[in-house]
């Protein structure tokens, strides 16, 4: 071939690449091969190991997504990772409660810290009342012997 096309033969027959697109539906059996085509051959070549890579990836990825909307619709109302609104809005609620909750355990703790304040110092009372007490028992029966000694 020297260029030029053969009789019969496709007009893509030209080695010198002309400005036809080649594809699936332009390319004809029995049509001679041109640089063009050998160009794409090589190319395809050249990726076509990727491509199984690619598809492997793919399904990695569709898995890990199908497992994310798993728990996405058992765990929340979101349904769908696609759904960026609604997690969005979901995952700031839950923000706000947990703060809210947060906010609770420190009042709660802090009545905590008050509460037991109090019970040491009404323990502390306790312990003087009952001091006291023996103190009175002890007068008293001071009181009682003197008076038996009187009569």
């Amino acid at each position: 071939m020297n260029g030029s096309t053969h009789e019969g033969s496709s007009p893509l027959a030209t080695d010198t690449g002309d400005s036809t697109k080649l594809t699936s539906d332009t390319l004809r059996v029995g049509d001679v091969v041109n640089e063009q085509l050998l160009g794409r051959l090589a190319k395809l070549e050249k990726y076509e190991h990727k491509l199984a890579e690619v598809a492997r990836v793919y399904r990695n990825l569709n898995a890990a997504r199908k497992a994310v909307e798993t728990v996405l619709k058992k765990l929340t109302s979101v349904q769908s990772i696609a759904d960026v609104d609604e997690l969005e809005q979901f995952l700031s609620n839950l923000t706000v409660k947990s703060q809210y909750a947060g906010e609770q355990i420190g009042a709660l703790t802090e009545l905590d810290k008050t509460n037991r304040a109090k019970i040491q110092e009404l323990e502390s009372k306790v312990t003087e009342l009952k001091v006291a007490d023996m103190e009175r028992q002890t007068l008293k029966r001071d009181f009682e012997n003197s008076v038996k000694e009187r009569k």
